[in-house]
């Protein structure tokens, strides 16, 4: 991963990224997740996507993000994109966030055929949990052992890769092993905390797994005149419809819609968006300490 402090807390791809989210299938259901939100389910279309990297390319961005809370690899397209993306935008850093869920072998070789052609590309696996059973809750039906197959895979292979492990109520107490589980393949010890993104759980649901007083260490609370990096960066996120949003966090949030690729507009209003739109997003009050 990057090595800038800025860059290691969960909100990170805002600083010279954009986000492209190619589907919002899932197989997963974790408990915080705003899937629930999605009314249609669809994925990117080549069209599409040719028209989000004419954008990328002029807008001097130095790496793209295939993620959201969803997962890329059940695209039937994605190698086919990547191509693409890297075709045109050679120089680029291409950065996939993953919970596992598809992702084969298959996948780790493709990913190291790219790095042996001197494309830089990249995952980042999300671990909720290093105990089977807690994963398995976490995530509705998750398998722990296959990600860790698949991590070891990935090591073997020597492709890019890192962790994001999620500390809650439950496994604060799970740090150090976090830290000696991320040593033996050479990694840093990266975490996010749980969001309750536009408050849309229940307080009683969000204070299962996270409560200030207890996760008080991981967290760095906001000052009054303090902005998210989404807001005040020049991240994008293109989502699978073609719209394209400020922030990821607040796709459903209109305030924060932009406009639709196909209306070939490139007067995005960014100085026009109102921060007070962000009050409803925990991102608002706090974010990850980065100095742990």
């Amino acid at each position: 991963m990057i090595e800038n402090d800025i860059q290691k807390f969960e909100c990170s791809a805002v600083v010279n990224w954009c986000e492209i989210e190619l589907t919002n299938h899932c197989w997963l259901n974790c408990i915080w997740c705003i899937r629930k939100e999605c009314k249609y389910f669809w994925f990117l279309t080549f069209d599409i996507l040719k028209s989000i990297v004419e954008i990328i390319k002029n807008k001097w961005y130095t790496e793209i993000v295939l993620s959201w809370l969803w997962d890329v690899f059940l695209h039937k397209d994605l190698y086919k994109f990547i191509d693409h993306i890297f075709k045109h935008i050679p120089k680029i850093k291409i950065y996939i966030m993953t919970k596992w869920q598809s992702v084969k072998n298959y996948d780790i070789d493709k990913i190291l055929e790219y790095k042996l052609k001197n494309f830089n590309i990249g995952l980042t696996f999300s671990i909720f949990s290093l105990n089977k059973n807690t994963y398995h809750d976490i995530t509705w039906w998750g398998d722990l052992d296959s990600l860790l197959n698949l991590i070891k895979y990935s090591h073997k292979k020597w492709i890019n890769f890192s962790f994001e492990f999620l500390l809650n109520n439950i496994n604060i107490g799970n740090v150090n092993i976090y830290k000696n589980f991320s040593k033996l393949f050479w990694k840093e010890f990266i975490y996010s905390i749980p969001h309750n993104w536009g408050w849309l759980l229940m307080d009683s649901e969000y204070r299962q797994i996270f409560n200030f007083d207890i996760l008080n260490k991981f967290i760095n609370k906001r000052f009054g005149w303090e902005r998210c990096e989404a807001f005040i960066w020049k991240y994008l996120f293109f989502d699978y419809n073609w719209d394209i949003y400020k922030c990821w966090l607040k796709r459903f949030d209109k305030n924060f819609f932009l406009w639709n690729v196909n209306k070939l507009n490139n007067n995005l209003f960014i100085s026009k968006l109102s921060y007070n739109s962000c009050i409803n997003c925990s991102y608002y009050n706090y974010r990850t300490n980065i100095n742990i």
